[in-house]
C-alpha cells in the first residue's frame, strides 16, 4: 500500500502472521468470538534508515 505523511511518500509492507483458531471466547452484540494463538513468533526486520538530530537511530 502506497503512503503519503507530510509530502514523504513511503510503502507500508505488513507482515501476515500465522494463527491457529481456537475455542469460542464469548459473544459481542450476538456474534460469537474466537480466540487466537499465534503458530509463531513473527520476525520484524527494519529497512529505515532513521536519523534523530543527526544521530543515526538503531
Amino acid at each position: 500500500m502506497k503512503l503519503n505523511y507530510r509530502g514523504v511518500r513511503y510503502e507500508q509492507n505488513s507482515a501476515e502472521v500465522a494463527v491457529n483458531e481456537g475455542k469460542v471466547g464469548g459473544k459481542f452484540r450476538g456474534r460469537n468470538w474466537r480466540v487466537h494463538n499465534l503458530k509463531a513468533a513473527p520476525v520484524i526486520k527494519h529497512s529505515a534508515n532513521l536519523v534523530y538530530r543527526g544521530v543515526p537511530v538503531n
